[in-house]
């Protein structure tokens, strides 16, 4: 009947513990397997943790986790525990709580569960295991090192907050709720369980103006009685702020949305803030030609009419015979890069074709191509590429031609056949305004940008400069009889 009090003396006289200050058990990766009895220790499960438990429902103020069966102990000595709780079983997340007589504060247990999964009501699992300590009433020491008794996951349903989530958001572009307000309101995007996920997401084209946003149950309210729509709409305490805090009713104000486009708009309905940001589309290719270096990766051109987040995209680019290259909206390394899996491919070039290089992109002939990516979004909210391979053609339009403006071979540049060579003109027939630009067709003969000034460019300063989603461009006047000199690899030109 000594054992466990002649353990802690010894504990105690080799030094392992201090009045006031105690190891606290640290989560262990490989730690001996969860036990029910050590030292003459014996433990059962408590009566609370035996089932699901819901805080909402629980009339305590702390339950039962453990239960001592059998401790052999001196006089005044006791046994205590510490629970570690986690997301997994590794227990690598773990928080240490200490216990009463095996019991934890129902409020402590409660924080423990927001920690690991915030603010949502839903229950989900924890796992538990016990770490026993012994104490003399003035120090404790650890039982036994590495020793984690009676491992269990349960379920924990949390103290209900109270926050509502609708299952649906929308942007109020009348925000003065006139005739037909709701006609004009477009509907955001989720996905899954909305306290898992309380993110509403969208791009949106819209004019300038002012937004907001309302939930389904307050556009429900609103279509009954208009006068409710003010109490139900949520929106910034700032009118210029494009991201903040939300705020629901009179205290909202409207965003002002002072420049005409599409935006990327964000609303977090859990933990009430937004972000709207105007969309600037990009796309880089960066690979083998550039040194893997997203320094001297290739920003491609978008295709004019195409200001959305999704769209087309095209550059024209060297690269070797089986050397690798990918695409990302982002010239970084940030997990949206995509390669030959990430992508449909089609090669509109005869006799060359799309090869794998270790995952990456890559065609089995070195030379200039066009590349032309088409990014679409899907219901989930995610979008699908598509790389397609065209003929490296650049086209003289208009009347310094002669004034044909339509594709004709007769007027494409001459294509190098080096990473560092110029495409050159035919000689000018004429003298007039020079017109550029590339023109590609898919296998069916059908313009893949659209009509050609899409995919226009022209060059000022000895620069290229390609048109992309603006306006017309400044005209350039080139006199007859002179060619053009274009060079892709560095971005410059020259008439001569």
């Amino acid at each position: 009947m000594k054992k466990l009090g002649i353990f802690l003396l010894s504990a105690l006289a080799f030094g392992f513990t201090a009045c006031d200050d105690y190891d606290e058990a640290i989560p262990q990766f490989n730690a001996q397997a969860p036990i029910m009895s050590v030292e003459g220790l014996e433990v059962a499960e408590g009566a609370d943790i035996a089932a699901a438990m819901d805080l909402n429902t629980f009339k305590g103020d702390s339950l039962e986790l453990i239960r001592t069966v059998k401790a052999e102990l001196n006089e005044g000595t006791s046994i205590t525990y510490i629970a570690e709780i986690a997301l997994e079983e590794n227990f690598v997340d773990a928080a240490s709580v200490e216990l009463g007589n095996g019991k934890i504060a129902k409020a402590a247990l409660d924080n423990v569960f927001r920690a690991k999964y915030g603010k949502t009501p839903n229950a989900h699992d924890l796992w538990f295991r016990f770490v026993p300590y012994m104490t003399d009433g003035n120090s404790k020491v650890k039982l036994s090192k590495d020793v984690y008794l009676m491992a269990k996951k349960q379920s924990v349903k949390p103290v209900d907050l109270g926050i509502v989530i609708d299952p649906k958001y929308y942007v109020i572009v009348d925000t003065w709720f006139g005739d037909g307000w709701d006609k004009s309101m477009v509907e955001l995007t989720h996905e899954g369980d909305v306290f898992e996920n309380p993110l509403f997401k969208g791009t949106v084209t819209l004019q300038a103006g002012a937004i907001q946003f309302m939930g389904s149950t307050g556009v429900e309210a609103a279509l009954k009685d208009i006068n409710t729509a003010f109490d139900n709409v949520w929106g910034p305490t700032d009118e210029k702020a494009m991201r903040g805090d939300l705020v629901k009713g009179t205290k909202a104000t409207a965003l002002l949305i002072e420049e005409e486009g599409d935006y990327q708009i964000t609303i977090d309905m859990l933990n009430n803030t937004y972000a709207v940001e105007k969309v600037v589309p990009t796309m880089y290719m960066i690979g083998d030609f550039c040194g893997w270096d997203w320094a001297k990766a290739t920003q491609m051109v978008p295709v004019n009419g195409n200001p959305k987040a999704e769209g087309k995209y095209w550059c024209m680019t060297y690269v070797g015979e089986k050397k690798g290259f990918k695409f990302n909206v982002a010239a970084a390394w940030n997990g949206t890069e995509f390669g030959f899996d990430g992508a449909e491919k089609v090669s509109n070039v005869e006799g060359v074709n799309f090869v794998n290089d270790g995952g990456n992109l890559a065609v089995d002939k070195a030379g200039w191509y066009l590349f032309g990516i088409e990014k679409v979004s899907t219901p989930a909210g995610t979008y699908k590429y598509t790389v397609n391979l065209f003929p490296a053609k650049v086209y003289v339009f208009g009347g310094c031609n002669g004034g044909i403006w339509n594709r004709d071979e007769n007027w494409v540049f001459s294509i190098p056949t080096t990473a560092d060579g110029e495409f050159v003109s035919p000689v000018l027939a004429k003298e007039d305004e020079l017109r550029l630009c590339v023109n590609p067709l898919n296998l069916d003969g059908s313009q893949w940008a659209g009509d050609w000034w899409k995919t226009e460019f022209i060059f000022f300063d000895g620069k290229i400069a390609y048109r992309g989603i603006g306006g017309d461009q400044a005209r350039v006047r080139a006199k007859a009889d002179t060619q053009v000199y274009l060079n892709f690899s560095n971005g410059t030109a020259y008439i001569k």
